[in-house]
């Protein structure tokens, strides 16, 4: 049970294989955001695409969008499980 203002709210997870998540982020990011798009898609090699995707997550802090976040960021805004 966490803390939300005035709420007990209970906490769940869900497990996602933390390599197949990012890369359904990075296909999602991908579909709106040209830039990125334009910097890393490359028709010829996957592998240079994902490591692109990579870099640009590192030197861009994920691009502060919660698609590439890690997951655990998410939990930030409840308080400390008691």
């Amino acid at each position: 049970i966490a803390r939300l203002g005035q709420m007990n709210l209970p906490v769940f997870a869900i497990v996602r294989d933390p390599v197949e998540r990012f890369l359904s982020a990075v296909q999602q990011v991908m579909h709106y955001n040209e830039e990125l798009r334009d910097k890393c898609l490359s028709s010829f090699s996957a592998k240079k695409t994902i490591q692109c995707s990579i870099d640009d997550a590192r030197e861009r802090n994920f691009r502060g969008d919660v698609h590439l976040l890690p997951m655990v960021s998410h939990f930030r805004l409840l308080e400390p499980i008691r």
